[in-house]
């Protein structure tokens, strides 16, 4: 069986930020034991330029969510938004996301 690969995306320096950011915040946003006794969970949010359906980093995202979830005594959350910078390349349309993230997660 013949294996077809997505095209290349316009738009992967967008989705190496996101799982850059996603990375600093795991690693510097300071899974450190609360005094708590049930501290509130360690939120990450994850951030695709592609949309959900081409899964581009489907193993990648599986091991990466995984990895932090064992690496962190705390409970982990996670919130995945996917862009799709890809049919959606504007900056008008970049600017409405920004709104839209800052609403929904700030």
């Amino acid at each position: 069986m013949k294996t077809v690969l997505p095209p290349r995306c316009r738009c992967a320096p967008w989705a190496r930020f996101g799982l850059l950011c996603a990375i600093f915040v795991a690693l510097f946003g300071g899974f450190s034991r609360a005094q708590d006794s049930d501290p509130p969970p360690k939120k990450i949010l994850l951030l695709y330029s592609f949309d959900n359906e081409e899964g581009i980093y489907t193993g990648f995202d599986r091991v990466f969510r995984s990895e932090l979830r064992s690496g962190s005594r705390d409970r982990v959350e996670f919130y995945t938004e996917y862009l799709d910078l890809v049919r959606f390349p504007t900056p008008a349309h970049a600017a409405n996301l920004a709104k839209l993230l800052k609403l929904k997660f700030a």
